[in-house]
């Protein structure tokens, strides 16, 4: 800290900023002639600022200051109109020139007899701020809490160090404000902080002076005056320094925890159930053959990065349902937290980071992936595609080979994981056109980049023949899975909408022509949005997610025209409207739109719940009904011996009938049953139960799988025709 050349018969400018005071004035006036009339100070100047008051504050502050004074001088500035408390006190220091100068709330809380202890601490140090004896007794319970709230999360954003950055109450040498003032751009209450922290940047002595303080009724700050600086302290807080390291690791803890706080209760509520099974038969098969990484897989798509993963996790933790659940919302988590570093190396702004990871987070729409095990093929695979991208603009902003490696290795993962992945070309296309158009990057290794970009390429292409001749042989064109037709396109706007809203709700309610006004509106809004935001760098990456993430499963078979994307469908897109929420929320912040801030905030706050309640409906409807079936299933298999009952047959009317496979993985998994001792029974077909043989069933009133050896069961599931 370092000792400041002291004057002492130095003059001291005080500003007090006014806006509406009116009723307290006299006692303001009281107090100043009472002090100053004893009092030894004879130069000192009180600097009344009238910051656009429409009461009586302008004429009560000229009648004042025209009068004569002993000890003291008064000046007026008159403001036309409202700046804000910050632009006040700038007006006032501007006016005069001073040794030292500070300022007061109009309400004089602190006390002019504060001046004497105040001049004496100046000695010693650049800065002097009061802070209060005690808390003022007289605040409600939820002005205590909101200030607590305010003064924890300005000092964990800014690292600010005084415990009282909002105190009125503040004198600084004219040698220390000389070197911030022009610097400051805050002018409301957010002011005090951004002048602070600039004075703790240039290393000037800050002390904090004890005083008594007294409160008034009738302030003038109000609820939303607290939203305000929560919006600047954003926005300040994006400027300052900071570690990288330090930005990885707070945004990791973020993301991880609040999806262990949003969705930890599914690793105890949740169990497999259909696919689960299948792709947990598929892992422990590999861990006999690794050959099957390639030769196991679905229909339509090929996974080796899902067999692998289904592999490692059956080989170290065994069909345990809870630690794959974990895995799923820590999966959730890694995307969020690459997508946020993804969204701060294109703007270079933490804060766009910290509001796209966070809204990723809340998953909304996209629940299914974290909630249905066998679902994280998605997460998984928009985990590579993520992954890829943030390599992409780290190898054109550093041209060094680890990134190029990097970046074939996340994008060999995501093609081996779901035939989603078929938009990565694109993406990486439009990163790159993100890249030259707001950044110009200029780099004098071009080898690499290029060498990036053919490669990348070829894989693209050549990944989506693949799923081309996959989706023909597998059946994907010619089973009536999909519906290419020009009113496909017409769903776009209700994917687009289900980002947000649960579209859902209303389905029922939709007819064509409703559905078609709707839809012209979300059109013009999302136009609107496109034109009013295109800037914004992130803005043609997230409506490349959102398109591109749609495309391959919009053209899916469907009842209505306007409906949207199961859940699962949703993920890739997710990520694309969290980049956008982000851009525009994180534009209106540093831009001062603070009306646009609040309504979007409000929005977000709204839609996040009514997403999460959607969800917990869903959940406890649909999947309670289905995580039964996956534990009755499990338990039913864990009775059976395929040594000592080698024939299991299984009753045709059971939850996901179409899928036989994931019954053979239960039973395997569970009970060692391979394909040939396993028989599925046509509907109505009876058969007599051997000892040596069992019938699993689903026993509807129960909704639950039992075992029978008993044949008159028949006659209670199936009667004969």
């Amino acid at each position: 800290e370092s000792r400041v050349d002291w004057n002492p018969n130095m003059n001291i400018s005080i500003v007090i900023p006014c806006y509406n005071e009116g009723p307290r004035l006299a006692a303001t006036f009281n107090l100043i002639k009472e002090y100053f009339s004893h009092s030894q100070l004879d130069d000192v100047t009180l600097i009344f600022v009238d910051d656009g008051s429409t009461d009586s504050t302008n004429s009560q502050l000229a009648k004042f200051v025209d009068r004569p004074h002993i000890n003291f001088a008064a000046v007026l500035i008159t403001h036309p109109i409202n700046r804000g408390k910050g632009a006040a006190i700038i007006s006032g220091w501007q006016a005069v020139d001073a040794d030292a100068y500070g300022f007061s709330d109009a309400d004089l809380s602190f006390g002019l007899t504060a001046l004497e202890p105040t001049i004496a601490a100046l000695a010693q140090h650049n800065v002097v701020i009061a802070k209060r004896l005690a808390e003022a007794a007289e605040y409600s319970f939820f002005r205590r809490l909101s200030s607590r709230f305010l003064h924890f999360i300005t000092r964990r954003l800014t690292g600010v160090k005084a415990a009282s950055p909002q105190s009125g109450w503040k004198f600084i040498t004219a040698s220390a404000l000389r070197n911030v003032l022009p610097k400051i751009t805050q002018e409301r209450f957010a002011f005090d902080l951004e002048l602070l922290l600039l004075l703790q940047q240039n290393q000037v002595s800050i002390h904090e002076l004890a005083l008594p303080f007294t409160q008034h009724d009738g302030s003038s700050v109000k609820t939303r005056d607290g939203f305000r600086y929560l919006t600047d302290i954003l926005a300040i807080s994006d400027s300052l320094p900071f570690k990288l390291t330090t930005f990885y690791r707070q945004l990791a803890v973020l993301v991880t925890t609040t999806s262990l706080i949003l969705y930890g209760w599914i690793i105890y509520y949740g169990y497999f159930f259909s696919d689960d099974f299948t792709w947990l038969w598929f892992g422990k098969r590999v861990l006999g053959d690794w050959h099957n990484i390639y030769a196991l897989h679905a229909a339509t798509f090929s996974a080796p990065v899902v067999n692998t993963y289904y592999a490692l996790g059956f080989a170290l933790f065994g069909a345990s349902a809870p630690i794959f659940f974990l895995s799923n919302i820590l999966i959730h988590a890694a995307v969020a937290w690459l997508a946020g570093l993804l969204a701060f190396e294109i703007t270079g702004s933490r804060l766009n980071a910290w509001c796209t990871a966070i809204l990723i987070t809340i998953a909304g729409s996209a629940y299914e992936t974290i909630v249905w095990i066998g679902a994280n093929m998605h997460s998984l695979a928009t985990l590579s595609i993520v992954a890829t991208l943030y390599c992409t603009v780290r190898l054109y902003k550093t041209a060094h080979w680890r990134w190029l490696i990097l970046g074939l290795v996340t994008q060999l993962l995501a093609y081996g994981t779901k035939e989603i992945s078929v938009v990565l070309a694109p993406l990486i296309l439009v990163t790159l056109f993100t890249l030259y158009k707001f950044f110009k990057l200029q780099t004098t290794n071009y080898k690499l980049p290029t060498l990036y970009f053919v490669i990348s390429s070829l894989l693209g292409l050549s990944y989506g023949y693949y799923q081309y001749l996959m989706q023909t042989q597998g059946g994907g064109f010619t089973a009536n899975h999909y519906a290419f037709s020009l009113t496909s396109l017409a769903r776009i706007p209700f994917v687009i909408l289900d980002l947000f809203l649960p579209l859902q709700v209303i389905m029922p309610f939709l007819t064509p022509l409703r559905a078609t006004l709707l839809g012209l509106i979300i059109l013009l809004i999302g136009f609107y949005l496109i034109r009013k935001y295109w800037s914004q760098p992130t803005v043609p990456l997230a409506l490349a997610f959102c398109f591109f993430g749609i495309l391959p499963t919009l053209f899916f078979a469907t009842t209505n025209w306007w409906e949207p994307l199961s859940s699962r469908y949703t993920y890739l897109p997710h990520v694309g409207a969290a980049l956008l929420i982000s851009s525009i929320l994180v534009a209106s912040i540093k831009t001062n739109k603070r009306r646009v801030v609040h309504a979007l905030t409000a929005i977000l706050i709204v839609v996040s719940l009514a997403q999460l309640g959607y969800m917990i409906q869903t959940i406890g409807s649909e999947y309670a009904y289905v995580y039964k079936s996956g534990s009755t299933l499990a338990h039913a298999a864990s009775l059976l011996d395929s040594t000592t009952t080698p024939i299991i047959y299984i009753e045709p009317n059971h939850p996901f009938r179409d899928n036989h496979t994931h019954l053979i993985g239960a039973l395997n998994i569970y009970a060692g049953y391979q394909e040939p001792q396993i028989i599925f029974l046509e509907a109505g077909q009876h058969v007599d139960l051997s000892p040596s043989a069992m019938l699993l069933y689903w026993e509807p009133k129960g909704r639950q799988y039992q075992l029978t050896s008993h044949s008159d069961i028949f006659d209670k599931l199936s009667p004969k025709p």
